[in-house]
């Protein structure tokens, strides 16, 4: 089988190539290219005009047609999220074996301005940093309907067993001067499975205390309603979050890139205009990028090795804004 050990004198571009490898942990990028581009320390350039152009800024997603791009502030707003959404994705991608819990926080006061609120986060991340040094995440701003500014994190903080994880101040009253049978019965009582047979989803929302069994062992959690998908998750809350509330979810069978991306929205919001999209803590594992010429017959060879060893997740043909065609392949090792 293919190892990147093998690529790693693609290091060092080509002066030509039409096929670009994005190396994203367990998961390989490939984008083959009708034409030839000459590479430079900035990425693709065209070798017949000298505009440097990158694949974000060719696709036209999902749509297998040539459209004219008009240079407004609007359109080079879309290919900036595209880039965004694709850079984080990789991201994303590249640390897939650290990801534990999907993270909410939300401002209690009426904060718009994006600047004021990320001054506002870097506090929080500084005193997670001083407990947790090996914190990770990655974090993309959004806006409520209200406007408030808000954000989304994906981090390394384990749900379960965390001390950065809130204890449940309501187990903490159910709990007082209780026996230990009292205690067991009070678990019994609050079981998802018992809860159920007595209340609605929709009534979870307003109990004190949810008992999860996960792994054989009962974990203490609330739970918040979506009345859009009639169906519930369980939350915990975070420390050290003193501007709102926080909400933490573990990660379950959830596709983590498409969740995270989906917040990166493409309507355009001119309160987002020149800022960063999503920002990261900088432990990350970063993306390689590959390039190989179909005409090396040593290249062509690592290609084909790659393709025929490991599984096709996803597959695609493209056009870019001049109508030549671009295959996208994604693959797991």
């Amino acid at each position: 089988m293919v190892t990147f050990k093998n690529l790693l004198f693609t290091d060092i571009p080509h002066k030509y190539a039409n096929i670009k490898l994005i190396s994203c942990g367990n998961t390989i990028q490939v984008y083959i290219y009708e034409d030839y581009y000459r590479i430079n320390e900035k990425g693709y350039e065209r070798a017949d005009k000298e505009s440097i152009i990158t694949i974000e800024d060719n696709i036209i997603k999902e749509e297998n047609y040539v459209k004219d791009f008009k240079e407004d502030i609007k359109t080079i707003e879309e290919k900036n999220i595209i880039r965004s959404k694709n850079e984080m994705c990789r991201l994303v991608l590249a640390n897939d074996n650290i990801w534990k819990s999907f993270i909410t926080l939300t401002f209690e006061k009426n904060i718009f301005d994006v600047s004021i609120a990320n001054k506002e986060f870097h506090k929080f991340i500084t005193k997670i940093k001083k407990i947790f040094k090996d914190f990770s995440y990655i974090v993309v701003p959004e806006f409520q309907k209200n406007g408030r500014v808000h954000y989304h994190l994906l981090t390394n903080i384990d749900f379960y067993t965390s001390e950065l994880i809130n204890e449940n101040f309501e187990l903490i009253k159910l709990y007082h001067n209780k026996s230990e049978s009292q205690i067991e019965e009070i678990k019994e009582k609050f079981k998802e499975e018992n809860l159920l047979k007595k209340y609605s989803k929709s009534d979870l929302n307003k109990l004190p205390i949810v008992f999860r069994c996960v792994n054989n062992e009962l974990i203490n959690c609330k739970c918040s309603y979506n009345k859009k998908n009639n169906d519930y998750k369980f939350f915990k809350t975070l420390r050290y979050w003193n501007n709102g509330f926080s909400n933490v979810i573990p990660i379950d069978n959830i596709s983590i890139s498409s969740y995270m991306s989906k917040y990166m929205t493409k309507d355009i919001d001119n309160r987002l205009f020149g800022k960063r999209r999503y920002s990261y803590s900088y432990n990350l594992n970063k993306p390689s990028i590959y390039y190989l010429d179909s005409k090396n017959l040593e290249d062509l060879s690592l290609l084909e090795d790659l393709l025929k060893n490991c599984e096709i997740s996803f597959s695609n043909d493209y056009l870019d804004k001049f109508g030549n065609k671009i295959k996208f392949i994604e693959i797991k090792k």
